[in-house]
């Protein structure tokens, strides 16, 4: 089975707009400048794109970027959820008077996980008043992927740094936090150091882009590949992207069938 666990596509009318902020954003910043975007953002292309590169399922991550905007990213993923072929994950944003209700309306309707994005919704990790919010995702068992790393829409300061990841798994020890990118995009140092094999999972989104393979393997064993799941990132990369590069490194076969999609299967509860 193979599961591509890290996806985007917003609705149809959102997708042209979505895209063309995500590929201005990227020009501006070297890490980011080679990379073009590779799918035009809609549910439809996405899922024909994960089928043709060979794999089953797939999780569509969207993110609330403001409060007024959580109760239709939700709606959205409510959408994509009820798919024979896909799980989608809701998102809350922090400032939103009403993100916990939120919270309890998305478990109710079993959406299977949260996404949160502390750069893109301009908060820190650490915030105390996101402290409810990581109390009530670890009440309701919800798996909570964040992102890690360089974000071309806060290039010049990381909202969900090492310590600060450290800093919540050590407050909320039942949280299931996962963290994409291997832990810190284009910050892999950091992440092999300070994170790998600190009990927390990853995702290997958009490590195609730039990751040493000999590093990744480090990263991924440090952290135990149980606790590793393939996701490409889409538009950002390809479903056949993460699977060819996945497929390069040099782990033993049955490492790759777990990161490949017997993890996101158990998480998943498939």
């Amino acid at each position: 089975m193979i599961i591509d666990f890290h996806t985007h596509c917003f609705p149809d009318t959102l997708a042209p707009h979505a895209l063309d902020a995500m590929s201005s954003a990227a020009a501006l910043y070297p890490q980011t400048q080679g990379i073009k975007l590779k799918y035009d953002g809609t549910l439809e292309q996405l899922q024909k794109m994960v089928h043709k590169a060979g794999a089953d399922y797939f999780v569509q991550l969207s993110v609330a970027t403001r409060p007024r905007h959580q109760y239709n990213v939700n709606q959205f993923a409510l959408k994509v959820n009820a798919l024979p072929d896909a799980f989608a994950f809701g998102s809350v944003h922090g400032m939103s008077s009403d993100s916990l209700e939120e919270l309890e309306r998305l478990h109710e309707a079993g959406i299977p996980g949260i996404k949160l994005h502390h750069d893109e919704q301009g908060i820190e990790m650490d915030d105390y008043r996101m402290y409810p919010v990581y109390d009530l995702i670890s009440q309701l068992d919800f798996p909570c992927l964040i992102h890690t790393g360089f974000d071309p829409f806060s290039p010049d300061h990381s909202h969900a740094s090492p310590a600060q990841i450290l800093k919540i798994h050590k407050a909320f020890p039942k949280l299931r936090l996962i963290l994409g990118h291997l832990g810190g995009l284009f910050d892999w140092d950091a992440a092999e150091e300070l994170l790998a094999g600190k009990g927390m999972m990853m995702d290997t989104a958009m490590v195609s882009e730039g990751l040493d393979p000999e590093q990744a393997v480090r990263i991924i064993r440090k952290n135990g590949a149980e606790n590793v799941f393939m996701g490409s990132d889409m538009p950002w990369t390809t479903t056949a992207d993460a699977i060819a590069y996945l497929d390069s490194l040099a782990l033993t076969d049955r490492e790759k069938e777990m990161i490949a999609g017997e993890n996101a299967a158990r998480l998943l509860g498939l």
